[in-house]
């Protein structure tokens, strides 16, 4: 019983990582679509994607997850996630791509990982 629980943490942390660092890979491909998009260039995108790098490193998430537990701070950085990707269609202007890519994307992947 102990191996099978093992081997379902195991199985679940890979997912969690495949999905939230495969997404984020992706990124790039989506620059000149999102910028043609929102009727800016290039260097707002870039900003954006650089800011979630940025937060992505800070120690935040860990502080957190030491204090309250590393399940509740996964399962916290899924809902931000998801809710992050979903902002990106309806946002207008570089504060919102900002935000939600930014911001609420470097979060919620700091916490995933």
């Amino acid at each position: 019983m102990l191996r099978q629980k093992y081997t379902l943490v195991i199985i679940c942390g890979a997912l969690v990582v495949t999905i939230s660092m495969g997404v984020r890979q992706a990124f790039g491909i989506f620059l000149q679509p999102i910028s043609d998009d929102l009727g800016t260039g290039r260097e707002v995108y870039s900003l954006a994607i650089a800011l979630q790098n940025i937060i992505l490193g800070l120690p935040l998430m860990a502080i957190i997850a030491d204090r309250f537990g590393s399940r509740w701070i996964v399962l916290a950085g899924g809902v931000l996630y998801a809710v992050s990707l979903l902002l990106v269609p309806v946002i207008e202007g570089a504060a919102g791509l900002y935000l939600s890519l930014g911001l609420m994307t470097g979060l919620a992947l700091s916490s995933t990982t």
